[in-house]
């Protein structure tokens, strides 16, 4: 089966979090601008939309977690060839179905 769809979440240099979710995974980012306490990051993860809320003791199952820590002064530099930014092609799969999620993140 081909690419069932693509998305794109954009952050500008604001405290934010966004998640994308698909049939058997879902897509998690957050970023920190280390106002508060001087930690500038990217926060990436993905959970098992399967095991969601819906689950016996409610809890969300986590399959991969990334932490990017930033410059407070810059921000990322693309550095992968193939147009996979600054975190490379990363891919994460549904443990159930074997449905397998691409992601990467570009600094602009």
């Amino acid at each position: 089966m081909g690419i069932e769809r693509e998305e794109t979440l954009t952050f500008t240099d604001a405290d934010a979090e966004q998640s994308i979710a698909f049939a058997d995974l879902v897509f998690h980012a957050a970023h920190s601008t280390g106002a508060v306490d001087n930690e500038r990051a990217l926060r990436l993860w993905v959970t098992d939309a399967s095991a969601s809320p819906g689950t016996s003791t409610g809890d969300t199952v986590v399959l991969h977690t990334t932490l990017y820590q930033l410059p407070l002064d810059s921000g990322p530099q693309n550095q992968f060839i193939g147009g996979h930014g600054f975190t490379g092609l990363n891919y994460s799969y549904a443990p159930a179905s074997g449905a397998e999620l691409q992601y990467w993140c570009v600094a602009q």
